[in-house]
């Protein structure tokens, strides 16, 4: 796999967020880019080893008309709707180290524990437009999970009480897209990652359900 744009073309994107992070325009920002490379196979072979390997919580595989296949081995849950009590949760992820790490030391890691409480900052004031009042709860701030695939994953939980007059598509139009893949506050974080990617993300950092 290679990625699609020189190694120091993505470091001076770094450093160019970096100098907006110190000038106080943004507090996080997700800087991605892709990698690209040719394979051959069945596609479905391949998504079956990655669900053996990866164990995601939340896989998922589509063939689209168009012939391009999408393989999704994501361990986040973006939203939950429990239709019946209108209750969402949202569990943002920030804070990663290899099974097997000592727990305390992603518990104990002053960085990722500060970008995790801004991600949940940032959820709580999505869900807060389109919540009913005083509904918005943090009901787990940071808890250190072991996942199948290999990672200690640092998650907070959030919950809410859907507002009577929102519907899904105002609860998506509000929250959409997850904070943990852009950044904090949103709209700053995204419009960087708008100048500093060189081109759109398409399926990747997308959201399925």
């Amino acid at each position: 796999l290679n990625p699609s744009r020189p190694r120091e073309a993505y470091l001076e994107a770094v450093r160019a967020i970096q100098r907006s992070i110190y000038e106080g325009d943004v507090y996080q920002v997700n800087l991605a880019h892709h990698l690209r490379g040719d394979w051959r196979g069945s596609p479905r072979t391949l998504f079956a080893a990655v669900l053996r390997e990866a164990r995601p919580a939340f896989g998922a595989y589509f063939e689209l008309a168009s012939g391009e296949v999408i393989c999704s081995a994501s361990p986040e849950l973006f939203l939950g709707y429990d239709a019946t009590a209108r209750r969402i949760t949202t569990r943002p992820m920030k804070g990663t180290r290899p099974l097997g790490t000592d727990p305390a030391e992603l518990r104990d890691a002053a960085k990722d524990r500060a970008e995790l409480n801004m991600l949940v900052d940032l959820m709580r004031n999505d869900l807060g437009r389109v919540a009913r009042p005083g509904s918005v709860l943090v009901q787990r701030p940071r808890d250190i999970e072991p996942h199948e695939g290999g990672q200690l994953q640092a998650t907070a939980t959030i919950t809410a009480i859907l507002a009577h007059a929102r519907t899904l598509p105002d609860l998506l139009a509000a929250s959409f897209p997850p904070g943990s893949i852009t950044g904090a506050p949103k709209l700053a974080a995204m419009d960087l990652i708008d100048r500093h990617e060189h081109e759109p993300r398409g399926w990747y950092c997308g959201s399925i359900g």
